[in-house]
């Protein structure tokens, strides 16, 4: 399974982290409350999933990037010539569980090669 695609500047992956994390993590961290209060999802791994059988969830936080801005209905980063290798490597170092989940945002000009035509 590979991404295609190109970026249609939506943003979506400046304004949100994703951990996966496993229960005693979370708990250790403040729990599961914590996490929802900052507005945070707690998505269960799919079945088959190694990280399922291993006990771990996916916590996607609200998190907007502070160099990112909407701009004309255009995503605009501040940093855009020097931001850091997440950025630039970004979807292609998308780990396995983000194409399980489908995380991207129907917007996203990227998907994985066998999800859309």
């Amino acid at each position: 399974m590979g991404i295609v695609g190109e970026c249609r500047r939506c943003g979506d992956c400046c304004n949100y982290n994703y951990q996966v994390m496993n229960r005693a993590t979370m708990e250790y961290q403040g729990g599961r409350e914590f996490y929802l209060g900052k507005g945070a999802e707690i998505m269960e791994i799919p079945k088959g999933n190694e990280l399922r059988s291993q006990g771990k969830y996916l916590v996607r936080i609200p998190e907007p990037c502070s160099h990112f801005h909407m701009e004309d209905g255009v995503g605009r980063c501040d940093i855009y010539e020097r931001r850091p290798p997440i950025c630039t490597e970004h979807p292609h170092n998308a780990p396995e569980y983000f194409l399980a989940l489908k995380l991207f945002n129907p917007e996203c000009g990227y998907h994985d090669e066998q999800s859309r035509p």
